[in-house]
């Protein structure tokens, strides 16, 4: 369903919609194909930057892989941290990411930042893991287009997404719409608030949140205590991440990944129908609202000619 096969004049007002549609839906259909012929859960490490995104990635994979420090930002490229044996490529359903993959132990130099428009995968022999790959992502906020692109594409591929933010941007507006999407496309998530303040409560985000008509399960929440020296060494013994992790484990668990993926399918089945019946709706009212308008214009030119052809013939007639 190419999108210059779907045209509309624009005469109502979801006009726009339709052109977002229908220039989404046939990524998305691809990236459904591709998911349903793949027994491989995608778990997605997405944040805004500077929110801390890559040391928590590291730190749950238990090993630096992702570059992190105090530039902003520091992730250029997503970087996949997948079983050797994870056919990733086949059929690879976004031909605009090129695909990299290095061995994890002989990365030379230490932690990857990645490269702008590649997916760096790299490989480990963890057969327990060897279901699910783990993926950090470009910073949702980035100034650079092609970072957000590929951080929509990889939340397309996801199955279960891990938010990450920090104490000064969970409200900001970007990762704040981001949020809304996950929970509205009703996508299993966790979601970390790294750099928390000792003081701080999960009571004073959730309303934080609530404010702005979000609601957060609290069993889905962790705050992450602000760490000063090797974050991840320390984030790592933190009972909060610890407590995160082994909730994640256990979902990722063998045991329950058909019913995950059975579930994730399902939803996103319902999501691509509800979103052609969608673009059938619109279009359908594009065709109305076509329909009346060539109607009207055919009674305005009939009442035209007749008005001139009346006006001709008294003129005639006066002459006579």
């Amino acid at each position: 369903m190419p999108q210059d096969n779907i045209r509309c004049p624009g005469l109502t007002s979801g006009a726009q919609e339709i052109h977002m549609l229908a220039k989404d839906l046939p990524k998305q259909m691809t990236v459904f194909y591709y998911k349903q012929a793949m027994q491989l859960i995608w778990v997605v490490f997405a944040g805004g930057t500077g929110t801390g995104k890559s040391t928590l990635f590291n730190a749950f994979c238990g090993k630096q892989l992702s570059g992190t420090g105090l530039e902003r930002p520091k992730t250029s490229g997503p970087i996949v941290y997948a079983h050797r044996d994870c056919l990733i490529e086949k059929k690879f359903p976004i031909p605009l990411i090129r695909i990299e993959r290095l061995n994890a132990d002989d990365i030379d130099g230490g932690p990857v930042t990645g490269n702008p428009g590649r997916l760096m995968i790299l490989e480990h022999n963890r057969e327990e893991w060897s279901h699910f790959i783990v993926t950090d992502t470009p910073d949702l906020d980035s100034v650079e287009v092609e970072n957000r692109r590929i951080t929509e594409d990889l939340y397309l591929m996801s199955d279960l997404v891990v938010f990450i933010t920090s104490e000064e941007k969970y409200a900001d507006d970007v990762p704040y719409q981001f949020l809304m999407r996950i929970i509205s496309e009703k996508k299993p998530y966790f979601f970390l608030l790294n750099k928390a303040r000792g003081e701080l409560v999960g009571e004073e985000v959730t309303d934080t949140l609530s404010s702005r008509q979000i609601s957060i399960n609290k069993d889905r929440m962790w705050l992450i205590p602000n760490v000063s020296s090797d974050p991840a060494e320390s984030i790592s013994k933190d009972p909060a991440f610890r407590d995160f992790r082994r909730a994640l484990t256990l979902e990722l668990s063998a045991e329950g990944l058909e019913n995950l993926l059975k579930a994730e399918r399902s939803r996103r089945a319902e999501e691509l129908n509800s979103r052609l019946a969608r673009l059938l709706l619109l279009l359908d009212e594009e065709n109305q609202a076509a329909k009346s308008w060539s109607d009207r214009l055919e009674t305005l030119c009939r009442n035209t000619c007749q008005d001139f052809l009346k006006n001709q013939r008294e003129r005639f007639l006066c002459q006579i």
